[in-house]
This record gives C-alpha cells, structure tokens and sequence, in this order.
C-alpha cells in the first residue's frame, strides 16, 4: 500500500501515536496561513510517492512563514 505522509499521519494519530504538528497545503498563501500557526523552524514537504525525496530537494527547511510561503511555491512548481 502507498501512502503519502500527511494520509500515514492521519491513520497513525487514529491510534493516539504521537506525531508532529502538520497541514497539507495546497497553494503558497496556505503554506504561509500553516507556518503563521506552527513553530519555525519547519519543513516544507512535497507529497510524492517516490523516496529520496529530501535528497532529491522535495524537502525544504525554513524559518519564517513568507519563506515557507516561497518553498512551497518552488516545490509546487517543480
């Protein structure tokens, strides 16, 4: 079975396993509204179903809402 993160997270948290905080988002000013609610630092994240996204740049670390803002439109993007 194949499942992207934010759908394993929700599966998991059903059974009161502790995850980290998280939100999909789907356009730049949704990643912002996330990260405005959630402690920077964080990860942006794309959703895919391949590994070795983090080395293939499907996972970026920032420290503000606006430069979450900005990775999510990169990754959106590629």
């Amino acid at each position: 079975m194949k499942l992207y993160e934010y759908e394993a997270k929700t599966i998991i948290a059903t059974y009161e396993v502790p995850i980290p905080d998280g939100e999909l988002a789907t356009t730049e000013a949704q990643a912002r509204e996330v990260a405005a609610k959630l402690a920077v630092p964080l990860a942006v994240k794309a959703q895919v179903l391949v590994s070795g996204r983090g080395k293939a740049g499907g996972i970026l670390f920032v420290i503000s809402s606006k430069v979450a803002g900005e990775a999510a439109g990169k990754l959106l993007g590629s």
